[in-house]
């Protein structure tokens, strides 16, 4: 991810959090800056399972993290 952020000039920045399910499945969930193509990126890059992506919100609002 770091490097295709790299190709498009933008610094990749993220959070995550790695937590176990109710019956035991180990997922994480990130957040990442966006940038277009974004969704197509993470599962080009992500080959250990299935990716759900989703906006948080249009507005935005998230730069202090």
């Amino acid at each position: 991810m770091r490097k295709a952020y790299k190709k498009s000039g933008v610094a990749f920045k993220f959070i995550y959090r790695m937590e176990i399910g109710k019956r035991g499945g180990i997922h994480i969930h990130i957040l990442i800056n966006r940038i277009p193509g974004a969704d197509m990126l993470i599962q080009q890059c992500w080959q250990q399972g299935r990716v759900n992506y989703e906006n948080l919100c249009e507005s935005g609002g998230y730069q202090a993290l």
